[in-house]
């Protein structure tokens, strides 16, 4: 048995808990990365191995033979990484989940809404710009709302390809970077553990 094991088996029923929720969430935030959400085909098109070229806001990837486009997991897995994250959270507050209506427990306003200030607050403070605190409430709680039912929506998209609504997986992709640094702190500093961040 390794050191990191050991701590791990100290850890109260509630801090392995939070740990296994943290892994979780990490592995689906990290399951498609970025540049892997769009990969063109370098031999095709003559461009070198490797290349990154920036599409609006999107990055493309040239590689091999074949095209591949992963947009679909890339939005649903960070989508329900951001709600196990804000579930880890709430977990560690000793929340209530049955008091949330079953449609809500997906809803990432809905989960946010139900965390305490400390962790608003600092959520806020993840928007980077000359706006007043006010302003940056409004456009993350504005932005919260856009991708709220992503996970719902978006995994049956084959559905209804014509009723979702576009996705700033931009934002997505912020908040659920921040989510993971505020977690992994929340169980280091609530628990001693830091949660190993080397595996994808």
């Amino acid at each position: 048995m390794n050191k990191k094991e050991d701590l791990y088996l100290k850890l109260n029923d509630k801090g392995r808990k939070l740990v296994e929720m943290y892994i979780t969430a990490r592995q689906f935030k990290n399951a498609i990365l970025e540049e892997e959400m769009i990969i063109m085909p370098s031999l095709v098109n003559n461009i070198k191995d490797g290349t990154v070229i920036q599409w609006g806001t999107t990055k493309v990837i040239f590689r091999g033979n074949k095209t591949i486009t992963r947009i679909y997991p890339y939005i649903v897995n960070k989508s329900f990484s951001c709600e196990v994250y804000l579930k880890l959270i709430l977990v560690e507050l000793d929340f209530n989940f049955k008091i949330m209506k079953n449609y809500e427990l997906h809803n990432l306003l809905k989960l946010f809404e139900q965390c305490n200030d400390e962790f608003k607050n600092k959520a806020y403070k993840m928007v980077n710009s000359k706006n007043t605190e006010e302003e940056n409430k409004k456009w993350l709680v504005k932005e919260l709302e856009n991708v709220s039912d992503v996970f719902k929506h978006w995994r049956y998209i084959y559905e209804k390809i014509n009723q979702v609504s576009e996705v700033n997986y931009g934002f997505l992709d912020s908040f659920c970077s921040f989510l993971d640094r505020y977690c992994r702190n929340l169980i280091l500093l609530k628990y001693n553990y830091d949660v190993d961040t080397n595996m994808r």
